[in-house]
């Protein structure tokens, strides 16, 4: 369970820098990895490395390494994953 819930985090947090970028706001992105890019780094050794130099790519929706990342069928696979976890959160979860 919570290999599914870093591995959403990670997601969610991919999904608000492309986002960011789609938006025209890659001064969220740079501060983005201001605040974040550390425990990025420690979390996830490599895995997030090559996400640093997003925010300076001309066209990152074009890119072979991002361009998953911005296609409506990976928000879509996220957004499904989401409510699914949420779902089975619920329905764990005994409301008194």
């Amino acid at each position: 369970m919570l290999e599914a819930l870093s591995k959403l985090e990670g997601s969610v947090l991919r999904c608000y820098i492309v986002h960011a970028l789609q938006s025209g706001r890659k001064d969220k992105v740079v501060e983005f990895f201001g605040i974040n890019g550390n425990d990025l780094l420690l979390k996830s050794s490599s895995d997030w490395t090559p996400w640093f130099a997003i925010p300076y790519l001309k066209n990152p929706s074009l890119d072979p390494q991002f361009r998953v990342y911005f296609s409506k069928e990976w928000y879509e696979a996220l957004r499904l994953s989401l409510r699914n976890f949420f779902s089975e959160i619920f329905n764990v979860t005994h409301i008194l």
